[in-house]
């Protein structure tokens, strides 16, 4: 899983405990893509839960730094989610996606890793 599911699911506050991150898993695993748990899986309580608490946002921040990124990795990973969430905005038609960036395709496809252009 990526970072930024991990932050999520690391500020989720579990109210039905072990049973609740259980059924999460098995839903994501579900609905993964060659077996990654993405943002995307997640059930969308939990990304609600954590987009209404800034403190947990916060927290994702912080556990993004202690990690070592320099801040230029730390921006190329957000873009890429930007990028990501604008693809998935338009449908995942990417011409669109690129014009709604106002960018061009093909930018558009060199910023995104080869396993995400297909």
């Amino acid at each position: 899983m990526d970072n930024a599911v991990l932050a999520i699911l690391q500020n989720y506050s579990w109210p039905g405990n072990v049973r609740e991150l259980q059924n999460v898993i098995q839903h994501c695993l579900t609905f993964a893509k060659d077996g990654k748990i993405t943002r995307e899986t997640l059930p969308s309580k939990l990304i609600v839960s954590f987009e209404e608490n800034p403190a947990a946002q916060q927290s994702a921040l912080t556990t993004e730094f202690e990690k070592g990124k320099s801040l230029k990795a730390f921006l190329r990973a957000k873009e890429k989610e930007y990028l990501k969430n604008v693809i998935s905005t338009m449908g995942g038609d990417k011409a669109k996606a690129a014009k709604e960036l106002d960018i061009s395709l093909a930018t558009l496809y060199r910023k995104l890793p080869e396993d995400e252009t297909e």
